[in-house]
């Protein structure tokens, strides 16, 4: 009787040894009940689903190369330097991809003798953006009307601007990136043969505001 006594107690005492054993291990080694680790809201962020009526504000500063200039009978001098360019912008969401909006850009222009081109495009912008969190990549373009200004010389153009660009969304309300775009703005005169095709190509640093 003593012996069987015996026996449940140590049958007893190696059941309640495994169950503290087991609850040992279901704790992580090492964690700290008391402090939690910390995670940033924004590393669950699901990529962004654009529905209509999201908007964006646009600003890009950057660099204008003037790239090519023809005439009735061909490509011409080229007599700018390298200038920079500056652009404002706001889109409006109508799909998941596709927005409309406006845009205003400045630029200007040293000339081999000294002066100053000013080129100052203002326009309406259709956007087509694809997206792969975090990238985004707005396929745009641009048409509306160019004031040119060259010393006591003014002129009202049309200017088309097709652009791409690449931007890291850095959290909900910020995008950055980079923006590549191509100027052509004609010069039409009444004299057909002193018409100028001007083209520009432009590189910008750009950041966007989400909301």
């Amino acid at each position: 009787m003593t012996k069987l006594k015996t026996g449940a107690w140590i049958f007893l005492l190696m059941f309640v040894l495994n169950l503290g054993f087991l609850a040992a291990q279901e704790e992580s080694p090492g964690e700290d009940e008391d402090n939690p680790s910390i995670e940033s809201d924004w590393s669950v962020f699901n990529a962004p689903s654009y529905e209509r009526g999201d908007q964006m504000f646009g600003i890009g500063l950057g660099v204008i190369f003037p790239a090519l200039f023809r005439g009735k009978e061909g490509s011409l001098p080229n007599k700018l330097k390298i200038g920079g360019t500056g652009a404002l912008s706001y889109d409006y969401f109508f799909t998941s991809r596709f927005a409309l909006g406006g845009e205003v850009n400045a630029s200007f222009n040293g000339t081999v003798g000294g002066n100053m081109l000013y080129l100052v495009p203002i326009g309406v912008r259709f956007t087509y953006q694809l997206v792969f969190h975090p990238i985004e990549i707005p396929i745009i373009m641009a048409v509306g009307l160019a004031p040119h200004k060259y010393l006591d010389q003014n002129y009202l153009g049309l200017y088309l601007k097709p652009s791409v660009g690449v931007f890291w969304r850095f959290n909900s309300d910020w995008s950055f990136g980079l923006q590549g775009a191509w100027w052509w703005m004609p010069e039409w005169t009444k004299d057909s043969s002193e018409s100028v095709y001007g083209n520009f190509a432009t590189l910008t640093i750009a950041a966007r505001y989400h909301f």
